[in-house]
C-alpha cells in the first residue's frame, strides 16, 4: 500500500486545483439517511452512523492508507451506498484517488480482475482499438458509453409488428392472437395516455407482466392501465418519475430547487401527461392522480407551492 499512500499526500502537477480524498460525503448520506425513522433503511443507517462516531478521524481528508485498513469492515459499510453487497460480488466497480489511476476501495471482481497488486488499474492508458472490421486504429482517449438495446430476435421470428426498436401491442399489450409481450420491446398503446409508449424500467416490466397474467386468468384481454412508475435513490436524493412525457410538453417547476425537494408536471394541452420528483413524494403522488385523471388543470396554480394539490385533483381521485 506504499503506492497508494504516496497518492494520498503527493502534489499532481498540472492539475490547477487541489485533490482530497474524503470519505465525508459517504457519512454524510449515512447520517441524513439515519434520521428516518419510518424506514429500514434508516435504522441500518443509524448503526453505521452510531460506528462512524467511534472514528471521528474518518471525517477528516485521507492522507493516511494503515485508517482505511484498521477500519476495513466499517469502510465496506459506508461503500454499500455506491456497491451494494448484492451487486459488489459480482459487478466491477472502484473508487479512485482523485484525478489518479490508483485505487483505494474495489469490488472483489474489480480487483482480481482489473487491478495490479499495488491498486493502479492494469494498463496505463488505451493507446490503440480494435474495430469490427479487424483494422486498429491509435487512439488518444476513449470514451465508454454502455446502455441497453431492445432484444428484438424472437418477436421477428415470431413475425409480430416490429416498430422501431419495439413491438407494437394493443392497450392489453397484445401483439397477436395468444401473443403478449412487456417490458422494453413493449411499444404499448396505453389506454389512460392515449398513445403508444415504450418505457425501459424493470418496474415497469414487472407491472406489465402481472396485467398479461391477468388477461391470461381472465380468458379475455383486459387493459393494462397503470400510470408508468419508476424510481432511483442517488445518495440523498430520490427521484420518482409517473406517466410518459416528451420534449414538446409544457414543464410545470413546483417546489424548492436549491433545497432539491421540488416536482416537474408535464402538461400536454393542459392535461398532466408526467411528473418528476425529487425529494418531494407528496407532489409525485399527487401527480399520479393528476395523469389519471385526464382532466386540465391550472398550470399557474399547478407551479404554485401555496395552493394545495390536494384541491387541483378532480373529485374521485383523491382517494
Amino acid at each position: 500500500m506504499a503506492d497508494l499512500q504516496k497518492a494520498l499526500t503527493e502534489d499532481l502537477s498540472g492539475v490547477p486545483f487541489r485533490t482530497v480524498l474524503s470519505l465525508k460525503p459517504l457519512i454524510d448520506f449515512w447520517t441524513r439517511l439515519a434520521e428516518r425513522q419510518d424506514s429500514a433503511k434508516g435504522a441500518v443507517a443509524r448503526v453505521i452512523a452510531a460506528e462512524v462516531a467511534k472514528v471521528p478521524e474518518l471525517l477528516e481528508p485521507l492522507t493516511d492508507c494503515s485508517l482505511t485498513e484498521r477500519h476495513e469492515d466499517l469502510l465496506d459499510l459506508l461503500m454499500a451506498a455506491a456497491f451494494p453487497p448484492a451487486i459488489s460480488q459480482h459487478g466491477y466497480g472502484a473508487a479512485m484517488v482523485p484525478m489518479q489511476l490508483r485505487g483505494f476501495y474495489a469490488t472483489p471482481p474489480m480487483e482480481r480482475l482489473l487491478m495490479t497488486e499495488d491498486w493502479h488499474l492494469k494498463g496505463d492508458r488505451v493507446t490503440d482499438v480494435s474495430l469490427t472490421d479487424g483494422k486498429r486504429e491509435e487512439v488518444d482517449m476513449v470514451l465508454l458509453a454502455v446502455g441497453i438495446e431492445p432484444n428484438l430476435e424472437l418477436p421477428k421470428a415470431l413475425s409480430l409488428p416490429i416498430e422501431g426498436p419495439g413491438v407494437r401491442a394493443d392497450e392489453a399489450l397484445k401483439a397477436a392472437e395468444g401473443v403478449y409481450v412487456a417490458g422494453d420491446i413493449a411499444l404499448h398503446h396505453h389506454p389512460l395516455l392515449g398513445r403508444a409508449i415504450r418505457v425501459e424500467h424493470w418496474e415497469v416490466a414487472k407491472g406489465q407482466g402481472r396485467g398479461i397474467a391477468t388477461s391470461i386468468a381472465a380468458g379475455s384481454s383486459t387493459p393494462y392501465a397503470k400510470v408508468p412508475y419508476f424510481w432511483s435513490d442517488q445518495y440523498e436524493v430520490n427521484l420518482e418519475y409517473r406517466g410518459n412525457a416528451s420534449g414538446q410538453d409544457q414543464a410545470v417547476w413546483r417546489g424548492d430547487r436549491d433545497a432539491l425537494r421540488f416536482s416537474v408536471f408535464y402538461l400536454r394541452d393542459g392535461v398532466v401527461d408526467a411528473v418528476l420528483s425529487m425529494n418531494d413524494k407528496a407532489g409525485g403522488e399527487a401527480g399520479a392522480k393528476l395523469i389519471e385523471s385526464r382532466q386540465k388543470v391550472d398550470a399557474k396554480a399547478l407551479g404554485d407551492s401555496k395552493v394545495d394539490l390536494a384541491e387541483l385533483v378532480p373529485a374521485g381521485k383523491s382517494g
